[in-house]
């Protein structure tokens, strides 16, 4: 289950979360959400918790807690965004036109709204 953290503080990372959620269940994943340009926190954070029972406890026992002098609020998100589907179903048709015409060409890396690095594979289309 996908849980939205709000109410961070700006140099919250995501180290700091991973004990508080970790101690409930396992975590897949804690992403703190950044800035693409800036890279500052936008004061909240997306953690994925396998386990639907362990998220709702989460969601119930972390609610308020205080992280770095600041209250959290702890809620579940839904699975999938409004309009995430057909912006899916857009981007697997349009990606390498619109890559192209940006300017990357197959073989450069990229970097993701999560600031990972991608490889290009272009599918010719």
């Amino acid at each position: 289950m996908q849980l939205r953290v709000s109410g961070l503080s700006l140099d919250t990372v995501n180290e700091d979360l991973m004990p508080l959620f970790s101690a409930i269940g396992t975590v897949e994943l804690i992403t703190v959400i950044r800035d693409i340009i800036s890279a500052k926190s936008k004061g909240y954070a997306i953690v994925w918790i396998p386990d639907n029972q362990a998220a709702m406890e989460a969601v119930s026992k972390l609610n308020g807690t205080v992280i770095r002098q600041n209250k959290i609020t702890v809620s579940r998100m839904p699975e999938i965004m409004p309009g995430e589907m057909e912006f899916r179903e857009w981007l697997a048709d349009n990606a390498n036109t619109v890559l192209r015409e940006i300017g990357l060409r197959e073989g450069q890396t990229i970097l993701d709204y999560e600031l990972w690095p991608r490889h290009i594979h272009n599918s010719g289309g």
